[in-house]
């Protein structure tokens, strides 16, 4: 409460440029990492999210830590699948708004290229050319979930958002819970396309329209 501890106007705009610019260096860093999409293997895709931000820092309680998301992951899949990780565009924004380096680092890039079975891919490649080649698509939050049982592509969401109700999206909460999910998509599980328009009835019953 001590406005002497407030950064006056010209610290703020030294403050904002200095993470502009790391969100722009940041980018050099990811690119580093990035490998070509092999779209005849067997993959998950994974969707990340902006961050910080309210739909992953809230909403995705303890797994707003994507690590956790990512380890079980990586634990509970075939041998022979692999997980792109494709990050989301908005942590490289050149905006002084952008808070993308407040979240990511080059350790955090390092960290995941040590998994053995994560792979980092471009934030320009197509998200429904990955949704339709993939076994799964999996995020903590986001849209993609949604996006992907709509073309009949399993999901699997980590947090709690407006379509977590829906039966045909696989909520992860515990180790088991991802466990039970890929057993079920190796046997071929699809989701329910009736119980999809259900969900949205009752979604559009519900909803006030934003104007």
């Amino acid at each position: 409460y001590n406005i002497k501890s407030r950064m006056n106007n010209f610290e703020n705009f030294l403050f904002m440029e200095r993470r502009r610019r790391k969100n722009i260096s940041l980018k050099k860093v990811y690119d580093r990492h990035v490998t070509s999409v092999d779209f005849k293997r067997k993959y998950i895709y994974f969707a990340s999210q902006y961050q910080p931000e309210a739909t992953t820092s809230v909403l995705g309680g303890y797994y707003a830590n994507f690590f956790l998301v990512l380890d079980i992951l990586s634990a509970v899949i075939p041998d022979d699948w692999i997980i792109y990780y494709k990050e989301n565009s908005t942590i490289f924004s050149k905006s002084i708004y952008a808070k993308g380096s407040l979240e990511r680092d080059r350790h955090y890039y390092e960290r995941l290229a040590n998994y053995k079975n994560i792979k980092m891919i471009s934030e320009n490649i197509n998200t429904f050319d990955l949704i339709d080649y993939a076994q799964a698509v999996s995020t903590v939050t986001g849209t993609v979930a949604w996006e992907a049982v709509v073309r009949g592509v399993p999901s699997m969401t980590f947090g709690k958002t407006w379509y977590s109700g829906c039966d045909s999206i696989f909520s992860i909460k515990t180790f088991k819970d991802a466990e039970d999910a890929i057993k079920k998509i190796i046997n071929g599980y699809k989701p329910d396309q009736s119980d999809i328009e259900r969900y949205t009835a009752a979604i559009e019953k519900v909803a006030s329209k934003n104007i």
